[in-house]
């Protein structure tokens, strides 16, 4: 029986998965002219992140529940210091809420500035 998890294929995998992205971003370099405005770009998702195929939808939900929790821990920890953090790493549900939106707002700020400096280094770059 085969391994599900051979490393060799695993690598020849991504390695043909990477020659069909860049020869994709070719083919759309080649056809479509630059995009003269920052919201009319065309993004392909899968570009940028890789998932295994059958699990997307579990790892995502997994990054949406934990990644800004531990986010929300670490501005807890920044603005509020060690003491209150151990305060706040008690399984209480209101806690976990309360850690997991201050992340969540803390990622949505940061993705949001983030956004603008692309949008404002797209408009110097097409001047």
């Amino acid at each position: 029986m085969p391994q599900i998890h051979d490393p060799y294929l695993d690598t020849a995998r991504r390695s043909l998965n990477d020659e069909k992205i860049k020869i994709r971003k070719q083919k759309i370099e080649k056809t479509q002219k630059k995009p003269k405005n920052f919201l009319s770009k065309n993004i392909i998702l899968s570009d940028y992140i890789t998932l295994p195929e059958n699990l997307e939808k579990i790892i995502l939900l997994t990054f949406f529940i934990f990644i800004p929790y531990i986010f929300g821990l670490l501005v807890i920890i920044i603005m509020m210091g060690y003491q209150k953090f151990l305060e706040y790493t008690t399984l209480n549900f209101d806690l976990f809420m309360l850690v997991w939106t201050i992340g969540y707002e803390a990622i949505a700020i940061s993705l949001l500035l983030l956004i603008i400096k692309n949008a404002i280094v797209f408009k110097k770059s097409t001047d």
